[in-house]
């Protein structure tokens, strides 16, 4: 019951998240990440940036846990553990998820100029079904 509660807790937070993201970008199209990410509007994102999403998006998956359940996760939240490999226990560690991020960076920057243009950016979040990193 516990497990189902968090879960439901978890929902409504990426919810009112993507609300808030889909807002910003006008509504109607994708969400904008970019107005989410770049906090200094400079029309790029830094790996500063990404990482403090990143840490951000760590915080609400987890609601606070130190590591998540992968098979607790659905749609976006689970997406956003793509490419981490969970432990034995099928967990994964904000460690983890965190030691993962530069890496996600450096591929998602594709043109090597060390930050994300919004087409990198977009590119680099992965679909339902598969696809991106982060």
């Amino acid at each position: 019951m516990r497990s189902v509660f968090k879960l439901a807790m978890l929902l409504l937070a990426t919810t009112v998240i993507v609300d808030k993201v889909q807002a910003q970008g006008g509504g109607g199209g994708p969400p904008n990440f970019m107005a989410l990410i770049d906090t200094d509007k400079d029309g790029k994102v830094s790996q500063a940036e990404y990482t403090a999403f990143a840490e951000q998006r760590w915080g609400r998956l987890s609601q606070g846990a130190d590591k998540v359940k992968v098979a607790d996760l659905q749609g976006f939240q689970a997406n956003a553990l793509a490419g981490i490999a969970p432990d034995a226990n099928g967990e994964v560690t904000k460690a983890a998820y965190l030691a993962a991020q530069p890496a996600k960076f450096k591929a998602a920057d594709t043109n090597g100029d060390g930050s994300l243009s919004e087409a990198e950016l977009m590119a680099s979040f992965p679909r339902r079904g598969g696809g991106g990193g982060n």
